[in-house]
């Protein structure tokens, strides 16, 4: 019991307690700082574009190959929007009875660069899950003082 308690201590109320010391101080200022965040994606979430997505000719033709490297490429305009934003492949099974899907892995895209209001993702990955699989791409936004995706929202899926 007394190791079960040190353990959350140490995973989970230590960083709590730090967190919430981060928010209190200055006058709440970290936390100003997250609420005007919040609400500028708040005001220009639809504003961005996805203005190219490139992808492996073989992910074109057939879907993806066990064991065969696919590269994917996509550039995304903020344009109003000056948050940062984070973009990531799921990958699902799909039940042939029910449609429903149920989520086996996700890979996040590396931001490469960035250039004014564009910004430049990469994700080069070998596919380990065989059988027929869908694949979408969801685009949400990042920010470093909320550490949980739950935290933000919103969530935007974009077409293969």
């Amino acid at each position: 019991m007394k190791r079960m308690l040190d353990d959350y201590i140490e995973r989970f109320y230590k960083k709590l307690a730090t967190r919430s010391q981060n928010l209190h101080e200055n006058n709440y200022a970290k936390a100003k700082e997250i609420a005007a965040c919040k609400e500028e994606v708040d005001a220009h979430w639809d504003s961005f574009v996805v203005e190219s997505i490139n992808y492996s000719e073989d992910l074109q033709k057939s879907g993806p190959i066990l064991g065969k490297e696919l590269k994917f490429n996509i550039v995304i305009d903020r344009k109003e929007l000056r948050g940062m934003l984070g973009v990531e492949l799921v990958v699902a099974k799909e039940k042939k009875e029910t449609k429903e899907l149920s989520l086996l892995k996700t890979h996040s895209f590396k931001l490469m660069k960035e250039e004014g209001s564009r910004l430049y993702f990469d994700l080069d990955i070998i596919p380990s899950i065989s059988g027929s699989v869908k694949l979408g791409l969801r685009v949400f936004p990042v920010n470093k003082d909320l550490p949980h995706r739950m935290d933000f929202a919103y969530l935007k899926w974009i077409q293969i």
